[in-house]
């Protein structure tokens, strides 16, 4: 089946739609990050291991309940998440989600690479730590180029396997190399379960959000006849629970029997490293992170050249468009201390993302399942409103210390769709006709 274009800008005709497994395969690249080894060790630190594991367990059920609501309006339509920021906030308005979108999967394979490049230079000291990054954004930027259909299922399907047993054997060997304690459960002092503590742990899983602008641009490539599939298993709480639990515990569990006396941010790498072996852990933590780098990359470049189109009107090649993340990974890998900085950036980049999905599932509801129309509007401000509104009431709480800081991102969340259906209501719904290219 030939492929003519994967571009973000438009919304996918059914020829070019593929089967359940591919998509699995696809989406579930997402599940193998070593970022959520490292939250469940930050979040744990700070409020206790078993809220921790509450707040992934919770966390997990509400991302899936979002991801069952866009998924299906995606695998009927063929919609991106760019074609429906256009519907919702104009054919320019709707560049700048794409844009936020782009920077904000930019920020995380710079987080995925630096895991890398910082395993590269503890295995071989003597590697500059700049080349070290130079040569992962090498391998990884040129995964984005090929057509998402026909290679990054392939390539998630053959490594998926490597991903479930490093984490298998890192608890084996752990125990085995250092006997079985339950001080891990105790993670962060004498921290009973508590609803805030559960919901300390749970805000930043919330803010992940941007996985559910990614769930648009993945869903997308699936069949319509498969929507209960992907939308109870694929995109649902299954995933959810498969990635936010197994990752964060096994993190917690070697991290605390590795490191007892002293957790820093490099802990899990050096954890990885430790068990594995030198060339074991750094085989390992390439290897997932190629999974979750080939995604990464990917939403990066179609989004960073769905933006040029909408905004710009400037047309950019694929490979191009790679080309210029690579470059801006790079850069952001030399100067920015990414491994420490993760819980600040997931704060401050999911709010506005957030906001987003609150207009799109507000959208989404109020479509039903109703093919739209391609938005003829430069600026539609029911949208843009609900999304600053949003916006700025998130940042506004995430600016205070205590118990209104955490309410940041589910009031950011509230508080878009409300406006946005207030607002797009009272303007009166235009008509909708189907979706054009």
């Amino acid at each position: 089946m030939p492929v003519s274009s994967d571009r973000a800008s438009r919304a996918l005709p059914e020829s070019e739609r593929i089967s359940r497994w591919p998509l699995t395969m696809m989406w579930w690249a997402s599940c193998s990050a070593i970022a959520y080894l490292f939250l469940g060790v930050q979040l744990a630190v700070q409020s206790g291991t078993v809220n921790a594991l509450v707040g992934m367990v919770v966390a997990a059920f509400v991302m899936g309940g979002l991801g069952a609501i866009l998924a299906p309006y995606s695998l009927r339509n063929g919609a991106s998440s760019s074609v429906l920021s256009r519907l919702m906030f104009g054919r320019r308005g709707g560049a700048v989600p794409t844009l936020i979108l782009s920077v904000t999967l930019l920020y995380y394979a710079v987080f995925e690479g630096a895991v890398v490049a910082t395993a590269v230079v503890k295995v071989w000291p003597r590697l500059d730590y700049g080349l070290a990054a130079l040569i992962v954004v090498l391998y990884s930027a040129p995964l984005s180029i090929g057509s998402v259909q026909n290679f990054l299922n392939k390539l998630n399907a053959i490594l998926l396997p490597f991903y479930l047993l490093g984490l298998v054997l890192l608890v084996v060997l752990s125990i085995k190399n250092h006997g079985y304690s339950g001080a891990w459960l105790h993670v962060g002092g004498s921290q009973s379960l508590s609803f805030s503590g559960c919901w300390n742990c749970f805000v930043p899983y919330f803010g992940t959000l941007a996985l559910a602008m990614i769930t648009m641009d993945i869903a997308r490539f699936g069949k319509a006849e498969h929507v209960r599939y992907h939308a109870r298993f694929n995109f649902g709480v299954p995933f959810y629970l498969a990635t936010y639990l197994p990752a964060g515990a096994v993190g917690i569990l070697i991290v605390q029997l590795t490191s007892r006396a002293h957790i820093s941010d490099t802990s899990v790498v050096d954890a990885c490293l430790q068990l594995l072996g030198g060339a074991g852990g750094l085989l390992w933590i390439t290897v997932t992170q190629t999974r979750i780098n080939s995604a990464n990359f990917y939403v990066a470049t179609v989004n960073l050249q769905a933006f040029l189109e909408e905004a710009l009107s400037l047309r950019l090649a694929k490979p191009v468009c790679a080309g210029l993340v690579g470059i801006a990974a790079f850069l952001f890998m030399r100067s920015t201390d990414i491994l420490a900085t993760i819980l600040v950036a997931v704060h401050y980049l999911g709010i506005i993302l957030v906001a987003w999905v609150g207009v799109a599932v507000a959208h989404v509801v109020g479509a039903g399942r109703q093919p739209e129309g391609e938005q003829t509007h430069e600026l539609e401000w029911s949208g843009l409103v609900a999304w600053l509104v949003g916006v700025a009431i998130g940042m506004a709480l995430g600016l205070l210390n205590g118990v209104p800081g955490t309410l940041a991102a589910p009031a950011t969340f509230l508080a878009a769709a409300l406006v946005y259906r207030t607002v797009y209501l009272q303007a009166g719904a235009p008509a909708r006709a189907g979706l054009t290219e």
